[in-house]
């Protein structure tokens, strides 16, 4: 048993990496010291902002109470006989009153 894991050391360590040059550790070095980017954390009270006025609208909504406008207004018929678009709404408005 001893004898296959001295194997396995001998070969794991003829396969063991070359060191790192010191221009890759600096390059290393370089990319991690720089600034990390604000366009995350932009994106994230972006969404939230879009969440939070959603969510005011849907309150505003449900739970406002708006007044009512009173009475519609009325289209006047017209004078002349002739019938206008605007007639349209009397008359099915008239037609509903008649049914049973």
């Amino acid at each position: 048993m001893t004898d296959r894991g001295q194997q396995l050391r001998q070969r794991l360590a003829r396969i063991r990496p070359s060191p790192l040059s010191a221009k890759l550790h600096q390059n290393i070095a370089d990319a991690l010291s720089l600034a990390p980017s604000p366009w995350p954390d932009r994106c994230l009270l972006l969404a939230i902002g879009s969440g939070l006025a959603a969510a005011c609208v849907i309150v505003s909504i449900l739970f406002v109470q708006y007044p009512s406008a009173g009475e519609p207004v009325r289209p006047v018929p017209s004078a002349n006989g002739i019938p206008h678009f605007s007639d349209y709404p009397i008359a099915v408005a008239q037609a509903d009153q008649r049914s049973p």
